[in-house]
């Protein structure tokens, strides 16, 4: 609740022209960060999404929350804005078991692209909506998002990983939390 109001408060004064300096000072550490996390997501490197990654593990550890609980809504319109800055080019979307499955069918059917998880596609099976278009063979599959609903150790995702590595072929895998 307090976020929401100094958001709130940082975009009023952004627009203000008798902001005094604080605000101003305020206002212009408020876009820097917001424009920071922007390019942070935009930035498909391993480097960054693991300093990301930390700092709200980070935020987290420091607030002394362990978990955020979210409704399927809150999660489906973030989403919905967090893929905003994903490119287009994955051929398949694959979920990591139980946790990334609902965010990662979320990014599929908004994509129309297939979805499935790493001991699916081990066997070569994935789920296609009828508006994703023409079904891909697997040896057209070059492409594959990743994703789960958050990392804490990193094991699930690097598991995953594994499995899709173990199937012989040279895969270009984006990793998405």
């Amino acid at each position: 609740m307090v976020k929401k109001k100094i958001v709130n408060y940082l975009r009023k004064s952004e627009w203000n022209e008798n902001a005094g300096p604080v605000d101003r000072i305020l206002t212009s550490i408020y876009k820097l960060y917001r424009n920071f996390r922007v390019s942070l997501r935009k930035v498909d490197n391993p480097t960054y999404s693991k300093a990301f990654l930390r700092t709200k593990s980070l935020k987290r550890n420091l607030s002394g929350k362990k978990f955020n609980f979210v409704t399927i809504d809150q999660a489906t319109a973030w989403t919905n804005e967090w893929i905003q800055t994903f490119p287009r080019r994955y051929d398949l979307i694959v979920g990591v078991p139980r946790s990334g499955m609902l965010i990662a069918s979320i990014i599929a059917l908004k994509f129309g692209k297939g979805l499935t998880t790493p001991e699916l596609l081990k066997e070569g099976k994935y789920w296609h909506s009828s508006i994703a278009g023409e079904k891909l063979s697997l040896q057209d599959i070059n492409h594959i998002l990743l994703v789960d609903d958050s990392v804490d150790t990193g094991r699930a995702m690097g598991k995953a990983i594994e499995t899709i590595s173990s199937l012989g072929r040279d895969f270009d895998i984006t990793r998405a939390a």
